[in-house]
């Protein structure tokens, strides 16, 4: 799916593409996931299918994982901060509470 949300950022759906596997698990299946990219605001499905072939783009998913090694982070959605990482969802109060921590 990380490589869905880079090939719709290239064309200003990334936030959208985003939040499509949490509304259904039918983006598994055959071209549900490029009509999920057309909900999500893809103009060019061609152009969307096609960047999965992009090696400038398996590159930056690839360095996009080393990076969340190096952090620890092994989970979406992973909270870094200055104590850590807490790992999963997690309640209005516990990212106020985390935003304040010193």
């Amino acid at each position: 799916m990380a490589i869905a949300a880079l090939c719709a950022e290239k064309q200003g759906a990334s936030q959208s593409m985003h939040t499509r596997p949490l509304e259904s698990e039918a983006w598994r299946s055959g071209g549900e996931l490029s009509r999920g990219a057309r909900v999500a605001g893809v103009a060019n499905l061609g152009l969307f299918e096609g960047c999965f072939q992009d090696e400038a783009v398996a590159d930056q998913l690839r360095a996009d994982g080393e990076l969340a090694q190096e952090f620890g982070i092994v989970a979406i959605p992973t909270f870094v901060h200055r104590r850590g990482a807490l790992v999963g969802v997690l309640t209005a109060a516990e990212l106020a509470a985390l935003a304040h921590a010193r």
